[in-house]
């Protein structure tokens, strides 16, 4: 049996039963599971087991741990916190796996990666404020979705490096799109790898003064992922990043386990309401219960919302009736080259504007 997140362990289990070896695999996730208090900090971590069985999957240990190993991240893959039982059909996609790994260290090498920028729009005055920016892989064979390759470049330690390099890009582009809306600011995912291992105050502060811009020019955006393993740590450097006047995003807001608990603590400005809420709106009473929560409770605790995946004028008139007019998604733009986000602020069109008072 493996269990991995960045670490790996072993463990051998004698049983008379599949049945059995699987009320042990699900113990040891409902186990992993539970809520621990760090420094009056809630935090939750998650696993993925891989099962192998002798001498089904393999006949000497090291056969069996490589089985177990495929059948783990294959179990990261089908969403983590789960255990899975090694098939043979796993290890062509192990096969694959490999090969994605070497394809993605030599694309780093060769800076293949380019951006695109998501506007996000104020739904008051039908303008664009900022933008997100989003990693692209393009190959021969098409675009590699950023869903296959964020989390493996994670695994392999080279998000950083790829961050960095698509961030110098950004910047140039910000520069040029400040010309025509000075306050247009550069929204930039950053994952926990650049809270555990990298210089993030030291190269942001350097990065900016390189190409002269101010602090207020750019937004970081973090997941709870970023300050689960090591919450000190994260939340000084989000307080290091504060007093440089940096703007700091919550993503993914309400999709993990201690959202509510960090909020307290986490020096934010912003959160990004979840677009698997957004999507559901007219449609289930639950999640538009959610929204409002979310928007009341950014509210009191002085933050704004920005609400991502909107794609219908009813999504934006809900949104804008309960005050969270920042809207990212499909109905004003997908995510565009840098030309045509020079082109759309050159246009300078005013894009829908929501009528909705506020409730």
């Amino acid at each position: 049996m493996g269990i991995n997140d960045r670490q790996l362990h072993r463990f051998c289990y004698r049983v008379s039963s599949t049945d059995k070896l699987s009320q042990v695999a699900q113990k040891i996730i409902d186990t992993i599971e539970q809520p621990i208090t760090l420094q009056d900090t809630m935090v939750c971590i998650g696993s993925s087991i891989g099962i192998s069985i002798y001498p089904e999957d393999g006949i000497d240990s090291a056969e069996l741990l490589k089985n177990s190993d495929i059948a783990m991240y294959s179990a990261k893959q089908n969403g983590r916190n789960i255990y899975q039982y090694f098939e043979p059909s796993m290890t062509e996609a192990a096969a694959k796996r490999l090969v994605l790994e070497a394809n993605l260290k030599q694309a780093v090498k060769q800076k293949q990666f380019i951006n695109h920028y998501q506007p996000i729009v104020d739904a008051h005055c039908g303008k664009a404020v900022g933008v997100e920016m989003l990693m692209r892989w393009p190959t021969g064979q098409g675009m590699i979705s950023p869903m296959e390759f964020i989390p493996l470049a994670e695994d392999l330690n080279l998000i950083i490096s790829m961050t960095e390099i698509a961030l110098k890009t950004a910047l140039q582009d910000l520069i040029v799109w400040r010309g025509f809306r000075n306050d247009f600011y550069l929204s930039i995912n950053i994952s926990a790898s650049h809270f555990s291992k990298g210089e993030l105050v030291t190269f942001i502060t350097s990065i900016l003064k390189e190409f002269d811009l101010p602090t207020s020019a750019i937004k970081l955006e973090v997941t709870e992922s970023a300050f689960i393993t090591e919450p000190e740590r994260a939340i000084d450097k989000m307080n290091q990043l504060k007093a440089l006047g940096i703007k700091l995003s919550l993503d993914d807001f309400g999709t993990g386990y201690s959202s509510l608990s960090y909020l307290r603590l986490l020096p934010l400005d912003v959160i990004k309401i979840d677009r698997s809420f957004i999507s559901n709106i007219g449609e289930n009473n639950a999640d538009e219960a959610i929204i409002e929560a979310t928007i009341s409770l950014a509210q009191k605790l002085g933050m704004s919302c920005v609400a991502e995946g909107a794609e219908t004028k009813e999504q934006i008139d809900f949104l804008v009736s309960r005050n969270c007019h920042y809207i990212q998604g499909y109905f004003y733009s997908k995510p565009l080259p840098c030309k045509q986000i020079i082109s759309l602020l050159k246009e300078n069109k005013l894009e829908y504007i929501s009528a909705r008072e506020s409730l």
